[in-house]
């Protein structure tokens, strides 16, 4: 079997951490949800795998360089999820799995996918969230689809269960793609194209991929979808880790690295290479690469980027600081906020903040 993972968006509801990253490469827990689905696809026995890329490409394509069995397009035009689908037709042939690479999933639901195919013409994964209005909308009889309703009001909606962005198609699903409209805001819709699958006969049969399901369209998705792999990586799936990683849990280790003696690092945490620790590293920390955390600083559920630093007497949480930045003198008091520094920033206030920060 093959697969394909959509990569190609421009992640706006992320900016300015999507200004120099594509959402699927942010780093998350040693790796990032591209290669999480990429191990996970090759693990669940496909043989070949079609990514789309598109805004940031040459970063995607650079990081997908060492792998083998991987194929890569361009999206000229991002024109939805459905044209983007369509653009790589010519490498899909038969059944084939499709993924978009901004969500994360428990890695082996992809065999229930497989499993469910048994049954119908085409395999749409399904999550429970808090939040429908925000999505596809599920309605089902009996364990398969009827419609898919996009975005409904607040209040309007028939469920609770929205498309999850985890698939397993027939070729059909190309002839349906090729026969809908652009939808009122003017892309090609994929739901759309499953939509008409089922009013043309087709079955389609759902699975939900349980309580572990998010993407990372918001910023407080970020820190979910890195708990949730530090979970599965510390846990035994470690396949997505570069070569020469260690695991010493609950650490994640990418290199050598220094820390204070007397300093606490609590994790589960990812400490990558000529890093220098001289304050607390609590639970669900990335250090992607040389950073600094300063004296009486701590950081927690956050990402620090390649050259990100804190100075001393700094906290955060649930923070991201993007490549080369610093903070200092910053107190986040606790709360679902937190900061978003931009690439080689610079922020300095000796505060204390109970709100998002975006610099």
């Amino acid at each position: 079997m093959k697969a394909g993972v959509l990569a190609a968006g421009k992640g706006k509801r992320l900016r300015p951490i999507t200004l120099t990253r594509p959402k699927p490469l942010i780093p998350l827990a040693g790796t990032s949800l591209l290669d999480y689905h990429i191990s996970a696809l090759f693990k669940s026995g496909v043989a070949e795998i079609s990514v789309l890329v598109g805004h940031l490409c040459e970063l995607v394509e650079k990081h997908l360089f060492s792998y083998s069995s991987i194929r890569i397009f361009r999206q000229k035009e991002l024109m939805g999820t459905g044209d983007a689908l369509l653009n790589l037709e010519g490498s899909l042939k038969e059944d084939f799995i499709l993924t978009y690479a901004d969500v994360y999933f428990k890695w082996n639901m992809l065999d229930e996918l497989i499993s469910a195919k048994d049954r119908a013409d085409h395999v749409v994964g399904v999550a429970r969230v808090k939040d429908p209005w925000n999505y596809g909308v599920i309605l089902q009889e009996n364990g398969y689809l009827k419609r898919i309703i996009e975005k409904p009001k607040k209040g309007e909606e028939p469920s609770n269960m929205v498309v999850a962005g985890v698939f397993l198609f027939s070729q059909t699903i190309f002839d349906h793609l090729k026969n809908i409209s652009l939808s009122p805001r003017g892309e090609y819709e994929l739901t759309d194209a499953i939509t008409r699958a089922v009013t043309r006969g087709d079955k389609v049969a759902l699975v939900d991929l349980g309580d572990k399901w998010t993407d990372i369209g918001r910023f407080e998705d970020i820190f979910l979808a890195q708990k949730y792999l530090f979970e599965d990586i510390l846990g035994g799936f470690t396949d997505p880790l570069p070569k020469g990683t260690k695991i010493e849990r609950p650490l994640i280790i990418g290199g050598d690295f220094k820390v204070d003696e007397d300093k606490k690092l609590e994790g589960p945490a990812y400490i990558g290479r000529d890093s220098f620790i001289r304050g607390f590293i609590g639970k669900n920390v990335t250090l992607e690469e040389g950073n600094i955390i300063g004296k009486n600083s701590s950081v927690e559920d956050s990402v620090l980027m390649k050259g990100a630093s804190l100075g001393d007497n700094t906290m955060i949480k649930r923070s991201v600081l993007c490549d080369g930045s610093y903070a200092e003198g910053i107190e986040l008091t606790p709360s679902e906020y937190g900061l978003i520094l931009s690439s080689n920033q610079a922020i300095r206030c000796a505060c204390r903040v109970n709100g998002w920060i975006i610099v």
